[in-house]
């Protein structure tokens, strides 16, 4: 499947920091040239690869030798991971919005796959996912406003007082929020500090909060709560949740999503 095939040549750049387009048709004799190549630009949309003359080098690897880390996995480590259950995700995601809505599209990887999906259709779009903002500005009838601040180059996610500054005067009719992690005692969680603060400000703001999450953030707390259960409308995942966390979401009258 496409999915695996875009797993195996992210790792392949990764190992080896850059591949080529020659190597990929060595790899994979029955698939097209203008396919692998449409791999790559997938690849690089999600920010895991830059496109050179022949091939692509590794994101991942142009981090590391400059030494950066984090809490949560890299957004080009995430991006091919799960991938499946995000576009399932993001598929069901997209079923709650029509025409002229004011709509915020939370950065990463998962909010990334609802983008790819979303048809043309009359929109007010913001985001702080500055590859979200690239995939859907040539979208037919969407103004696209990417808020300020600064940019985490692990989560391709712009947050800081900048963003809030942007967003204090928005109105939200929708928030589709990403979360990294989620637990009865953590409720949704998230690794960076100013992104959980940007998080906050947009949940307070919105008429409706759908919240996007597949089911590896489950049972998961990271350090930085950005919502409680009850801040949320809707909550869409890839797979059921236990007996325990079911009754807990729905308990506080959100509305869970899972085909």
């Amino acid at each position: 499947m496409y999915s695996e095939r875009r797993k195996e040549i992210q790792e392949l750049a990764d190992t080896h920091s850059h591949v080529t387009l020659k190597e990929l048709e060595e790899k994979y004799p029955g698939v097209s040239s203008m396919t692998l190549r449409r791999d790559l630009e997938h690849l690089e949309r999600l920010g895991a690869v830059i496109r050179v003359k022949g091939g692509a080098v590794s994101v991942r690897q142009i981090a590391a030798q400059s030494g950066e880390d984090g809490v949560e996995p890299a957004y080009w480590t995430r991006a091919v991971q799960n991938g499946d259950a995000k576009i399932k995700i993001g598929r069901l995601a997209c079923r709650y919005l029509d025409e002229g809505r004011s709509v915020y599209i939370d950065a990463g990887t998962t909010a990334m796959s609802m983008a790819q999906q979303l048809p043309p259709m009359r929109l007010s779009v913001f985001t702080s996912g500055p590859n979200i903002a690239l995939e859907l500005i040539n979208r037919a009838g969407m103004a696209v406003s990417l808020v300020g601040g600064n940019l985490n180059r692990d989560n391709l996610a712009l947050s800081g007082s900048g963003a809030q500054e942007f967003m204090a005067d928005i109105n939200i009719d929708l928030a589709f929020m990403a979360a990294s992690g989620f637990s009865i005692s953590g409720g949704f969680s998230c690794g960076n500090r100013s992104e959980c603060d940007l998080k906050k400000l947009v949940i307070s703001k919105a008429r409706k909060v759908i919240i996007l999450m597949d089911s590896t953030k489950v049972d998961k707390t990271l350090p930085f709560t950005f919502a409680d259960v009850s801040d949320a409308d809707v909550l869409i995942c890839n797979k059921p949740l236990d007996s325990a966390l079911l009754y807990h979401v729905t308990d506080n009258g959100v509305e869970f999503i899972c085909e």
